[in-house]
């Protein structure tokens, strides 16, 4: 049985690797992503950055997770959200994470 669901959300573990001195730190969060329809999602153009910008943000529902350098809990807003995507170490993890779940792909592949 196949349930049609009108408007799909998912969560997906994020796993960022941020640049450190000498190398990278893998950090991750949650993000719950809705599911767009193809003909949706076909007119963002993902060769660009606006393009992969857009998209993100079309999908992005929340992130959970997320801390500040004093590792104290941030709530989730649009500030919040912006603030996450100007990170240029962000938005390709969010975005194959997104498309992976679409795919079938199971974490941590």
């Amino acid at each position: 049985m196949f349930v049609i669901d009108q408007n799909p959300e998912f969560n997906r573990k994020v796993k960022i690797k941020v640049p450190v001195n000498g190398g990278h730190e893998e950090q991750d969060f949650t993000a719950r992503f809705r599911v767009v329809p193809v003909d949706e999602s076909a007119r963002f153009d993902l060769t660009t950055s606006s393009g992969v910008l857009d998209m993100i943000k079309h999908v992005l529902v929340r992130c959970d997770d997320l801390v500040d350098s004093k590792k104290n809990p941030v709530e989730w807003n649009d500030q919040v959200r912006d603030q996450l995507l100007a990170k240029p170490y962000t938005r390709s993890p969010l975005l194959a994470a997104y498309f992976a779940a679409i795919n079938g792909e199971r974490e941590g592949n």
